[in-house]
């Protein structure tokens, strides 16, 4: 670099924080004040304040503000994950404040040593830390005024709660706040309400999703009478996660949003930029990838403003799956290498493990199972050096159903059986489900029916117990498969059934929801009221009249919005309704082309002959003409008719070979012998029960001319292709002018 381009850079260096500086002149009176400022909302420019507070301070022989720019420089340093830098500014702060008898800033201080620990590892560490915090605010002394230790509190409670559940230890963390509740005459109001809050963050991660819903709804309550902004984002965010975590996404979308609206009186950044990432996340589920993607973007632009760059590979990874979830592999491969990318350039070995463990779905759910092997192995060999038992539990779990898919299915019995045991022990029911439904799905394959009904149970019975349709759905998939396999038909079609009608049923659940909630609210202010009511004998005439008209206008206002609800439902149905008409009317049309088709044979389109030069194969004319001569005998002899033909019958008529076949088949339709013969016969069938004149035969006549001998493979293959059943197409074919 040239002395001319130094002396510009220094320069523009100069000239920035001149600008800055004369900025936060309108602003904080100091550059320590100018770095508190910033440190939530941009710690690039708190890192630069705290080292001029630092230069200042030294120049000066000022000691207790050195002090304070050494705890804003360890904050610094841990944003960009430098942990060794960040520790001994950090030392360097907690000596400097004790000291000088700043109480206020060694508990702050204590408090990021604390954190710091946490992130690095060192769980004992982290614990003597914030012990240390907690002792020093527990003293009855005037130098930190109640406004700061309230909110200093906070902080370290919730450091000792999220210590805690980092480690598993959720019976500890239960014992410990409920120790802090027993003492209620000692315990103020708002140090009450953070010890729920953290209750219901443990009841959350052992999976006890009722009653963490039922302490963080008293917190929010509590926010809420003690104007704590703050809380009552938190609360509203903890109660959405939950929502989340029931598979109920309208109701979390509502809470979500609502912290949102009261997160903009706040101005906190980083809070902002997490509920745009839970918000997205919801979007996700919910079938709406373009709204999802705008609040991801705008969460990952607020997190690079912010300088956060593990929280940014979070957001990026989330919307590498946003993609995942849509198919679009490509895009969510460029979002989690860019995750990736950053976790290697701030050598964080947890991103790293979880930027591997997400490229490990991603070639899973593109179907290269060697690769998500290969990234979940390594996902799993850096877990195990941060001894995070959660982690390893997903990665066995997942592990388990890689190896499923390889066909190696004993390794996924024992991999599936592993994680089980370790989600048992940390009392994940999801994931004790999860694992459950692996081990069934291997049991299943090795022919061990009876242990693979046995071992669905516990897993059928935690998804009707939790309402949770993702497990449900997994248990009737598994269950349909199981009965046909021993026979049992008329459980086969019930599972299948019940599988078929999971998507109706989330629908009720959650408008039975929005009323339970309502009915919540109605009940919790008539309690308020009936309290108040005995505060003053005085006033009880009077409250009673008061009381009267707020419980005849809350009734009036919950009578109101439960009928919207149900015109809402009704709306509802009425649409999906005219959207199965629509999908009756488009079958019908496309039975009516089919006929067409199926009367003889048609030449092999050119856009097919296409994919044959397209394969780079030099013998592509002789594929061409084998496809041209299984078209013909496809469409002339109408093999699909029978029951029992495979594609070895058909290579004996044609002279040739099984891989010869396939390669021929695959190449000008783009689809297997086995997907094409159900196409078929599903067209075939469609036909059929488009016409009238057939109604004297029975669905399972039907299906038996279309060439199935089993009517639960016929529907399922009928509504996949279709996506209605062969009975409800029938009937509205029936009804049709």
């Amino acid at each position: 670099m040239s002395l001319a381009s130094r002396l510009i850079i220094v320069c523009l260096f100069n000239w920035y924080f001149t600008v800055e500086i004369n900025f936060c002149r309108a602003q904080p009176a100091s550059l320590l004040d100018s770095a508190k400022f910033w440190q939530k909302n941009d710690k690039n420019r708190m890192f630069g304040f705290a080292i001029l507070a630092k230069n200042q301070a030294i120049e000066n022989d000022q000691q207790a503000e050195l002090a304070q720019a050494y705890y804003f420089l360890s904050d610094g340093f841990l944003a960009r994950s430098m942990i060794d830098s960040a520790l001994f500014y950090n030392k360097l702060a907690i000596e400097g404040n004790r000291k000088y008898s700043q109480e206020i800033d060694v508990v702050q201080a204590l408090n990021q040593k604390g954190l710091i620990y946490s992130n690095t590892g060192n769980y004992d560490l982290a614990w003597e830390a914030l012990s240390d915090a907690l002792s020093l605010l527990k003293r009855d002394r005037e130098e930190i005024p109640e406004d700061q230790r309230k909110k200093l509190m906070q902080n370290v409670i919730n450091g000792l709660g999220i210590l805690l559940i980092k480690q598993d230890k959720y019976h500890e963390a239960d014992s410990l706040f409920k120790a802090l509740l027993l003492d209620e005459k000692n315990l103020p109001g708002y140090v009450r309400m953070f010890v729920l809050g953290n209750m219901g963050s443990i009841s959350y991660y052992a999976g006890d999703l009722d009653n963490s819903l039922k302490n963080h709804r008293q917190c929010l309550q509590m926010a809420i009478e003690l104007h704590d902004l703050q809380s009552e984002v938190v609360s509203l965010q903890q109660i959405g996660n939950v929502y989340y975590r029931k598979g109920l996404y309208d109701s979390t979308l509502h809470y979500f949003s609502c912290a949102l609206d009261t997160e903009k009186q706040l101005g906190d950044k980083i809070i902002r930029s997490q509920l745009l990432n839970n918000i997205a996340s919801v979007y996700t589920k919910l079938g709406k990838p373009a709204l999802a993607n705008e609040h991801f973007l705008e969460s990952a632009r607020i997190k690079e403003e912010l300088g956060d760059l593990n929280a940014l590979a979070v957001t990026y990874g989330n919307i590498g799956i946003n993609y995942l979830n849509f198919e679009n592999y490509e895009k969510a491969g460029y979002y989690f290498r860019k995750a990736m990318a950053i976790s290697l350039n701030t050598g964080t070995q947890s991103g790293m493990a979880l930027a591997y463990s997400r490229m490990g779905t991603l070639y899973s759910d593109s179907k290269q199972y060697d690769s998500a092997k290969y990234f979940v192995l390594k996902s799993k060999v850096l877990y195990t050096k941060l001894e995070d038992p959660y982690r390893l539990m997903l990665s066995d779990i997942a592990l388990a159903e890689i190896e499923q898919e390889l066909g190696n299915y004993r390794e996924s019995l024992d991999l599936a059986l592993i994680g089980l045991e370790q989600a048992e022990k940390q009392d994940a029911g999801f994931w004790q489900a999860q694992a459950r439904i692996a081990a069934a799905k291997a049991f299943f394959k090795l022919g061990r029916l009876s242990e693979a009904t046995e071992v669905l149970k516990d897993a059928l019975n935690y998804g009707e117990r939790e309402e949770n349709y993702e497990i449900l759905g997994d248990v009737y998939d598994v269950l349909w498969q199981l009965n046909e396999a021993k026979g049992s038909y008329d459980l086969a079609f019930k599972y299948f059934r019940k599988m078929a009608e999971l998507e109706d049923s989330i629908f009720t659940v959650q408008k039975h929801q929005q009323v339970a909630e309502l009915e919540t609210i109605y009940e919790t202010q008539k309690k308020e009221k009936e309290n108040l009511e005995l505060k003053s004998e005085n006033e009880i005439n009077s409250l009673k009249i008061r009381n009267r008209n707020i419980a005849i206008a809350s009734m009036t206002l919950v009578t109101t919005l439960i009928i919207i609800s149900l015109a809402f439902i009704i709306y509802l149905y009425r649409k999906r309704t005219r959207a199965y008409k629509d999908l009756v009317r488009k079958n019908l049309e496309l039975a009516r082309l089919d006929s067409e088709m199926l009367r003889g044979a048609y030449d092999i389109p050119e856009k097919m002959k296409v994919n044959f030069q397209k394969a780079g194969n030099e013998d592509f004319h002789k594929d061409l003409d084998l496809a041209e001569r299984f078209n013909r005998y496809f469409t002339e002899e109408k093999p699909y008719l029978y029951s029992n033909i495979t594609i070895e019958d058909i290579c004996v008529v044609l002279n040739t070979n099984r891989t010869y076949l396939s390669r021929a088949i695959h190449a000008a339709y783009q689809k297997s012998f086995n997907t094409l013969i159900n196409e078929m016969r599903v067209r075939i069938a469609r036909q059929m029960l488009s016409d009238k004149k057939l109604d004297h035969i029975s669905l399972e006549g039907i299906g038996e001319m279309a060439g199935y001998n089993s009517r639960v493979v016929f529907y399922k293959n009928f509504k996949k292709l279709t996506g209605l059943t062969p009975s409800y197409y029938r009937e509205s074919v029936k009804n049709m002018p």
